[in-house]
């Protein structure tokens, strides 16, 4: 088996999507299941909307190749309205050229399937999990006086919890808390530290500084920032939204609103211990293993070389209807 992960990787600060698909990468490299040439493939992976044109190529001419679709979103929730074009695409691309399908987490499937999904090949649930050699717990860490919350999100979009951040940087007081965010704000904070996203060795060193990791992401179907956080020992203060319910496993601090947040916040108390439980973390070489898994499982029922023609050609003509061929790599 030879995967290819049809993505435009960045080493650069970026979403959770390339730092997920990098670190799986290095999984499936360390085990001589990849290839960085996509006409050496048996497998490719396709994530959501992102994939590139050459990969009907190989589609047409490969009657063995075999396609996985990782879907997250939908889009249209994690962003706005205006974004459901997209959903339906990926969904459109799903049932036209996918063998099997990858779902983030148990929330984005059900929402995905409500929101017009209707795709019954082989799909599973499988977690992302972050590169292990980055994001782990340091010891030996200097105590503070203050309690040390930190957020991080590269993506600017407000429904990742900037108006609660903001709410907070307003409201709470900060002679007993300090809150760092690490990326791009929409806001301009008094009284919350902003840092410029940085790379993800700096970042995990960032994180080991604090104790508790702040996500209030509205529609998140499955959060790398969380995870990485999880992974590096910080205690979770989380919206109630998406797959954060899942990813945390019950353990944290759960808010369902700003002045919920608020309050969970003050109650804090520096004498009691906040840790998660570490064995409930899932390594990143389990995911590896799950996917192969998968891959193995999945049969391909491709059809024959004029209607995967034909599938090409509709699909790209609504690509070009609904004007989003901006969104491919």
């Amino acid at each position: 088996m030879k995967i290819y992960i049809d993505y435009k990787f960045t080493s650069n600060p970026w979403g959770g999507g390339n730092q997920f698909l990098k670190a799986l990468r290095k999984e499936l490299i360390k085990f001589k299941k990849y290839t960085d040439f996509i006409k050496n493939a048996n497998t490719i992976i396709v994530n959501s909307h992102h994939f590139s044109f050459k990969l009907f190529l190989y589609y047409l001419i490969k009657s063995e190749l075999k396609i996985i679709h990782r879907i997250d979103g939908p889009i249209s929730l994690t962003r706005n309205e205006k974004f459901s074009n997209i959903d339906k695409l990926i969904y459109s691309f799903s049932k036209h050229f996918s063998d099997g399908v990858i779902f983030q987490s148990k929330w984005s499937k059900n929402k995905n399937y409500k929101l017009g999904f209707k795709n019954k090949i082989r799909n599973i649930v499988i977690n992302n999990a972050p590169d292990k050699n980055i994001f782990k717990k340091q010891k030996n860490l200097k105590k503070n006086l203050k309690i040390k919350i930190i957020s991080s999100s590269w993506s600017s979009n407000i429904k990742k919890g900037f108006k609660y951040l903001k709410y907070l940087d307003e409201n709470l007081n900060f002679n007993k808390f300090e809150i760092t965010f690490i990326g791009n704000s929409p806001y301009k904070f008094k009284n919350i530290k902003v840092s410029k996203a940085v790379k993800s060795k700096t970042l995990a060193r960032i994180l080991n500084k604090n104790n508790f990791f702040l996500t209030a992401s509205q529609n998140d179907p499955c959060s790398n920032s969380l995870l990485e956080a999880l992974h590096c020992g910080l205690y979770p203060i989380y919206l109630s939204s998406g797959g954060h319910n899942e990813l945390v496993k019950n353990q944290g601090i759960k808010f369902i609103n700003k002045k919920d947040l608020l309050n969970k916040i003050k109650s804090i108390k520096k004498s009691k211990n906040y840790s998660i439980n570490k064995n409930l973390l899932v390594d990143i070489s389990k995911v590896k293993n799950k996917y192969l898994n998968f891959i193995k499982r999945t049969s391909i029922d491709k059809p024959n070389f004029i209607f995967r023609f034909y599938n090409i050609v509709k699909f790209i003509f609504n690509l070009y209807l609904v004007k989003i061929t901006n969104w491919l790599i």
